[in-house]
């Protein structure tokens, strides 16, 4: 639906997963950072719930034909986040760089 109502407006739609502190490997001190209450899983349910989601963009990415950037390589790393979601300077920093790559060459692919 999203690829979809891009495309009939005119705007060219772009994927990309939400990267997070959450991973499976994330000890004691990583876990008090994770807001479970709002979520209203356990860990185990949580990661789960981001790895569903990540595998739908990725699925619908592929028969929609639309450019996708997966940041799971950032999944778990612990500086990079405030929170299990929310990033540090350095996070914020990481993810620009990666989504001003991806648009280049998306961008210059566009051109060829």
């Amino acid at each position: 639906l999203i690829a979809d109502t891009a495309r009939d407006i005119g705007a060219e739609p772009i994927f990309l997963t939400q990267p997070r502190l959450v991973s499976e490997k994330n000890g004691p001190a990583e876990r008090e950072r994770i807001a479970y209450e709002g979520a209203l899983l356990t860990h185990d349910a949580l990661v789960r719930a981001f790895e569903e989601t990540d595998d739908a963009i990725l699925h619908v990415a592929q028969i929609e034909d639309v450019p996708v950037l997966d940041l799971s390589s950032l999944n778990g790393k612990t500086g990079l986040y405030r929170d299990h979601v929310h990033t540090t300077a350095r996070g914020s920093q990481i993810i620009a760089d990666a989504v001003a790559n991806f648009l280049s060459k998306v961008l210059e692919d566009d051109n060829q």
